[in-house]
């Protein structure tokens, strides 16, 4: 997801991303709180670093609006001590 190697590459991921992340806030407005927990779930167990500021939008959100605030709490303090430097990506 973050190996690109040119700058036109990584601003088009970063887009999709984007969109992805607005589409799950659409879905949060509808009562659909499963689209963000499903995708914040997703990128959680991708791993990469540059990912958690939108797992900490995400999930949080999710497992407040489905009244699992013990899981939001948790995921926050997860986030604030994941140590895994290189993710491994299921080499």
């Amino acid at each position: 997801m973050y190996t690109h190697t040119n700058k036109e590459e990584s601003e088009r991921t970063l887009l999709l991303q984007l969109r992805c992340y607005r589409y799950c806030q659409f879905a949060n407005d509808e009562m659909d709180y499963g689209q963000g927990l499903e995708l914040g779930q997703d990128l959680f167990c991708f791993g990469d670093k540059k990912l958690h500021g939108y797992v900490g939008a995400l999930l949080p959100m999710a497992y407040t609006l489905l009244n699992f605030q013990a899981f939001s709490k948790i995921i926050d303090a997860h986030l604030q001590k994941r140590t895994a430097d290189e993710p491994c990506y299921l080499k």
